[in-house]
This record gives C-alpha cells, structure tokens and sequence, in this order.
C-alpha cells in the first residue's frame, strides 16, 4: 500500500474533556496504528483481513461515536451542532460507500488508500480541528 508511511499517534492534547468521546478518540487513531501496521507489513492476508476488521470497527465507531458525541453537543446548547452533525453523516456516507466497495471489490490497493485516507483525514481534520472546537466550548462553559 502507498501512501500512508507513519502511524499518527494519539496526543492528549487532542482531548475535548469528555472521558467517553476522549476515549473513543484514542481508540480510534489505535485502530489506524493497527491498520498501519498491517499495510506496512505487506502481508497480503493480513491486509485483507485488517481491512474487513477496520471496517467493522468504524461501522461500530460511527453508530456509538457519533450519537454520544451528539448527545453532548445538544445537552451543552453547542450552537454549531447541525453543522457537525452533518460531517458525522458526511463521513458516514463515506463510511458506507467503502463497505459497499469492499463488498464488490474487495481489499484492492486502491480501495486501501481509500480506506487510509478516510481514517487519516477524520483524523488530522476532523478531531484535531472540527472536534477541538467543540471542546473549547465545552471549557468555556
């Protein structure tokens, strides 16, 4: 696989002061490091079977992330809620265009960039900048 060479690593800096959602977070950029690992290994099975396991895991991440991460912005009165919502269904759809790509195509070169780079953008954007707004609010409150 090309174009993923370093793992990201959790930074606690990234926390948005809620266990639940710090810790899926950290969960999270393990699950990347695993996936990482295991493309960076070229083991071609283990790829395959890292890729239905990454998927399965994010299918999970979405549904239990998500609504607890929604849950805390409608209970705080966070007033960018529909707007981050709509990135949650945004990288769903995503999510779900993968498993449906998967399911026809397998674990392909291409497909695993694609999976990687839905990982890594959720990670270096979404939860570095989009999530840590939300924390800043949920400090200053």
């Amino acid at each position: 696989m090309t174009g993923v060479d370093v793992a990201r690593s959790w930074d606690p800096k990234l926390k948005i002061d809620v266990a639940a959602i710090d810790a899926q977070h950290e969960g999270l950029f393990d699950r990347f490091d695993t996936f990482v690992e295991a493309a960076s290994a070229r083991d071609h099975g283990a790829v395959r079977r890292e890729a239905s396991d990454a998927l399965a895991f994010l299918a999970r991440f979405v549904d239990e992330h998500f609504g607890d991460e929604e849950l805390a912005m409608a209970e705080s009165g966070y007033p960018d809620l529909e707007r981050h919502r709509e990135l949650h269904r945004a990288f769903t759809r995503e999510l779900a265009g993968l498993v449906e790509r998967h399911r026809v195509q397998g674990a392909t070169p291409s497909f695993l960039l694609a999976l990687a780079n839905l990982f890594e953008s959720w990670l270096t954007l979404h939860i570095s900048q989009v999530d840590q707004r939300l924390g800043e609010f949920l400090r200053g409150r």
